[in-house]
C-alpha cells in the first residue's frame, strides 16, 4: 500500500505573518513621556520624560480620541489601519504664520505605513499626537519588516502657535 502525503497549507504566507508582526511590534512601541519646546525651534527627543504617578490610566476604547480644539491635521500614506498612538522623534517649526510643523518619527516601510497626526489645544498648550498603522492595502503588499525608516508628516496649523506651548510624546 502506498501512502502519499502532501504538505498541510499555511492558513497565513509567511509575508503576511510579518507584516502583521510588524504592526503589532509598531502599536507596542508607543510610550514615553512629554517633551515642550518653543515656536521658532527645532526639538530632538533624547531625554526621555516622565513623571512619578505610578497610577496606569484607563485604556480609551477608541485610540484615536483627541481632546481639545484641533488646530492642525496632516497625513502620509492614506487611511490608517488599526491606528495606534506612537512616539515623535523631533518637531521642526517653519517660520511662517500660522507655523506649519513638520513631525519626523520613526516607524516601518514606507510601503505600508500610514499615519495621521493632529496639533490640538490642551489647556493652554498645543499637543502634537501622530496614530501610525499600516496601509489599507499593505497586506498586497511587499513590505520590509523588522526594520525601521524615518518618516515626515507636515501639520500645517489653521491659528498661531502664539506664544504657547508645544508638547509631544517621546
Amino acid at each position: 500500500m502506498r501512502i502519499s502525503v502532501s504538505p498541510i497549507p499555511s492558513p497565513i504566507p509567511l509575508a503576511r505573518f510579518l507584516v502583521l508582526l510588524g504592526a503589532v511590534a509598531l502599536g507596542a512601541s508607543a510610550c514615553g513621556g512629554e517633551v515642550p519646546i518653543e515656536a521658532g525651534s527645532e526639538a530632538q527627543s533624547t531625554i526621555p520624560g516622565g513623571s512619578s504617578d505610578t497610577t496606569t490610566p484607563e485604556p480609551s476604547a477608541d485610540p484615536t480620541v483627541i481632546e481639545g480644539a484641533v488646530i492642525g491635521t496632516g497625513n502620509i500614506g492614506g487611511p490608517v489601519v488599526n491606528p495606534q498612538a506612537h512616539r515623535v522623534g523631533s518637531i521642526a517649526i517653519a517660520e511662517s504664520y500660522p507655523e506649519q510643523l513638520m513631525v519626523s518619527f520613526l516607524a516601518g516601510d514606507p510601503n505600508c505605513t500610514a499615519a495621521d497626526g493632529y496639533a490640538h489645544v490642551i489647556d493652554g498648550a498645543v499637543r502634537v499626537t501622530v496614530f501610525v498603522g499600516i496601509t489599507e492595502d499593505a497586506l498586497t503588499r511587499s513590505c520590509l519588516a523588522g526594520t525601521d525608516f524615518e518618516h515626515t508628516l507636515s501639520i500645517p496649523l489653521v491659528e498661531g502657535l502664539d506664544g504657547r506651548e508645544l508638547v509631544y510624546e517621546q
